[in-house]
């Protein structure tokens, strides 16, 4: 039976809403733990290689900037293929333990090729963004102080354009996720598979996450002005509600960013769902096709 626009929608939220009712914590657990592995790895490269850097003619120091940072990119999306690997084993209700966090270093030889792709992807899209601010002179400072709006509007700008890059190989990781060395044709096969269904994930996306990300921009906004207020003022109660919004200001970026991860996984076996239910319905067409001659 095929499914309507509204029921794979209304399914997707359910299958999210479901998922995140029993393991919300171990998600953003987990995804806490990615972010401290990310900073471990960005301080180690800091403090080994960047003084090396420095002592280097200036065009081998950039070309072995250029390799570090695609080295930690790399890192980072295999780190991420760890992630995926515990959100959709967590969907289906599969086993899972916070090992398969580091599983695409187990599967290294097979995914190497997708993460430092998605590397050059990510590192393209900061220096897209660099030359679009020194193209047309943007200035995130103003007076000597931060431009918030500025800055602000450059943090949109730089995942919308991360946003529409990735966005083709949305299920990447996911179709990698079972037995990766004998997967043939990735990168087409997730573009393949959204074929169609591009406005459906965007409609899906919007309404499971929209709720989230502006309950986590008006926490944005209530921190700004109690720490604002705070300082002006040095009243405790502002003191109070600042830490207070902070607190809650963490929690809603860890849920929101554990929702938004856990929605890829959900929506490709919903699409895989479907287009395996198809191809059955196109069978069954074709032998009463048959019977009828």
């Amino acid at each position: 039976m095929i499914q309507t626009e509204k029921q794979t929608i209304a399914l997707a939220i359910h299958r999210l809403n479901t998922c995140a009712k029993h393991h919300l914590g171990k998600i953003v657990i987990t995804i806490f733990a990615l972010n401290i592995a990310e900073t471990i790895l960005a301080i180690l490269s800091m403090r080994f290689f960047l003084p090396a850097l420095s002592a280097l003619p200036p065009v081998i120091s950039i070309i072995a900037t250029v390799f570090m940072t695609l080295t930690f990119l790399t890192t980072v999306m295999l780190l991420f293929y760890g992630l995926n690997q515990i959100l959709i084993r967590l969907s289906r209700r599969d086993f899972v333990t916070f090992g398969f966090l580091f599983d695409g270093f187990r599967h290294f030889k097979a995914l190497f090729r997708y993460a430092i792709t998605f590397a050059a992807i990510l590192f393209a899209s900061v220096f897209i963004l660099s030359i679009a601010i020194a193209v047309f002179r943007i200035n995130p400072m103003k007076d000597g102080m931060p431009n918030f709006l500025t800055i602000g509007l450059l943090v949109i700008a730089f995942f919308l354009l991360i946003a529409a890059l990735f966005f083709p190989f949305s299920f990447v990781w996911c179709i990698l996720s079972k037995e990766p060395e004998k997967q043939k044709a990735v990168f087409s096969r997730s573009r393949s598979l959204l074929k169609g269904r591009k406005l459906l994930f965007l409609k899906i996306f919007f309404k499971a996450l929209a709720p989230r990300f502006v309950r986590l921009f008006a926490t944005i906004v209530a921190l700004f002005l109690f720490s604002t207020m705070s300082s002006l003022t040095k009243s405790s109660l502002f003191a109070l509600l600042s830490a207070f919004s902070n607190f809650y200001y963490v929690f809603t970026l860890y849920s929101t960013q554990a929702f938004l991860y856990l929605l890829i996984p959900i929506v490709y076996d919903i699409f895989m769902e479907q287009s395996a239910q198809l191809q059955i319905d196109f069978v069954d067409i074709k032998c009463l096709s048959e019977k009828s001659q």
